[in-house]
């Protein structure tokens, strides 16, 4: 093959790839969900009650994150042991990393439930931004407290 014919070819590859190609408004293959945020818990003297050094402390097997379906069965959310050790964060506490919606509600916000003991059970109410591809949190309730807003860190303290 002479250069001619290479050359050929290539174009030939090239301007398919640009025919065939996606373009960056093809809803299909663009997506951004960012539902996910951490939550520290802390007794009123700042203790962290998810270190398993603390003698008041969570116990991990316990905890579970989870929302009902439509007849009030648990669907679990996150598998055991979703916790980060210190230091893997900013403030050297462990934290749960939560990700996952609840049951949407007819208001189109969704509740989910955080199991921290066999007798301590909160609520987790979420907010999206759904337009387009995206899937973003934009308000976050917890035990009916609002407690995190789209331009707030996502290390949230909850103190107990």
């Amino acid at each position: 093959m002479n250069l001619r014919n290479h050359l050929s070819i290539f174009v030939i590859i090239l301007v398919s790839l640009f025919i065939f190609s996606c373009n960056d408004d093809d809803p299909e293959n663009c997506c951004n969900v960012d539902i996910g945020f951490e939550l520290e818990i802390l007794d009123a003297d700042n203790n962290d009650l998810l270190d398993p050094d603390f003698s008041d402390s969570y116990d991990h097997s316990e905890i579970s994150y989870y929302k009902l379906d439509e007849n009030d069965k648990k669907i679990e959310l996150i598998l055991e042991n979703q916790f980060i050790n210190p230091p893997s964060n900013e403030s050297g506490r462990y934290f749960l990393y939560i990700a996952g919606l609840g049951t949407r509600q007819s208001d189109g916000s969704y509740i989910s439930y955080l199991k921290l003991s066999n007798t301590v059970t909160d609520t987790i109410k979420i907010i999206t931004n759904e337009n387009d591809n995206n899937l973003l949190n934009e308000k976050i309730w917890y035990n009916g407290d609002l407690i995190w807003e789209t331009s707030d860190p996502r290390l949230i303290t909850i103190s107990k």
